[in-house]
Formats: C-alpha cells, structure tokens, sequence
C-alpha cells in the first residue's frame, strides 16, 4: 500500500498466498482483503460490455405484449423460464422454446467469460500487468477457478484468510510467557 501518512493503519496487512494445484501449476499472489479500485473499476467495464441483459429485456417485451403482463411479470417469467421452467405460471419455455435455449446458452457463456475475467483481473493487477487474454485462456481451469475465487473473496471484503495468517503469526498468552522466561 502506498506510503500515506495513516492517522489509524489498516488494521489487517496483505499476504502473498499460494493459488493453484500440482496439476495446474502454482502462482504466488497478493491477497488485499479488498478490491482495489483499478481493478473495481475494469470488472466495471466488462460488466458493461455484457448483452445477456439486453436479451432477457428484449425477450421480457415479447413476453409481456404476449400475456398482456406488466414489465417486471414478464422479466420474472423470462427469468423463471431460463431457471425454473416448473415455476412458471405462463407456457413461456412452450411458446418461446428457441429464445429460451438461446438465453440459457448466453447466461453459460457470460458466466464463463466473466470467471476468465475475474482471473485476468487478478493476473494483471496482481502479478503481472503485461499478461494477456491468450494467457489466461490457456491456464487449467483449476488455477483460473482459484483466482475467480479469489476474485469473489476479494470482492465480497473476506478478511478471512487474512486473519488465519495473523493469527498464526502472533503467540498465544502462553506462549507470550514462555518467551518472557527465556
């Protein structure tokens, strides 16, 4: 962390932690207890660049001029036919069978894509800033799921990890006095 003239420290310090598997190869990488803002602000831009909503609004407009149902009825129908087609009150996976598959295949592919991008993320920002797409893309999917997971440790502020790191590193009480005697 930058040099700054902290009033109070953060309370927690970074630590390198090892991601990956013996069959996928093992990478040192700074766990922050955060997302920086560099890194916030490009998930920001590929989340931006994502037409899986465009379609489902698309599909949600169809649907509502269909059953003559407000906006947010029909979104929820769409929704509950891509996830749960039992829950739905209207035929919407019968009538708009294609639209749905098609759906259902985008959410995959902007699910993947977005874990490739979370690993790209924390690659770049965190090891090594002249990586690239090519890189990531030929991984193992155990190192890119590490660091997707990372990602969402990172994003969700876990200080989890972190406090298992500085709790190893400080002595118990009884140590404390054991260290005292010597």
């Amino acid at each position: 962390m930058a040099n700054l003239p902290f009033v109070v420290a953060p309370r927690l310090n970074s630590r390198i932690e090892i991601l990956g598997s013996d069959i996928s190869g093992k990478i040192e990488i700074e766990r922050k207890g955060f997302l920086t803002v560099g890194e916030k602000s490009f998930m920001s831009n590929v989340a931006s660049q994502e037409t899986v909503l465009q379609a489902v609004m698309k599909l949600s407009r169809t649907v509502s001029s269909t059953y003559k149902l407000g906006q947010q009825d029909a979104y929820q129908q769409v929704v509950l036919a891509v996830t749960d087609p039992s829950a739905c009150k209207y035929p919407v996976l019968d009538d708009f069978s294609s639209e749905i598959a098609e759906l259902a295949a985008l959410l995959m592919a902007a699910e993947q894509k977005k874990r490739l991008m979370m690993a790209y993320c924390m690659l770049v920002y965190r090891v090594n800033d002249d990586l690239t797409m090519n890189d990531v893309i030929d991984l193992h999917e155990d190192l890119v799921d590490a660091l997707a997971g990372l990602y969402v440790d990172e994003e969700n502020k876990s200080v989890e990890r972190l406090v298992e790191k500085d709790e190893e590193t400080q002595p118990d009480s009884g140590d404390l006095g054991e260290i005292e005697k010597k």
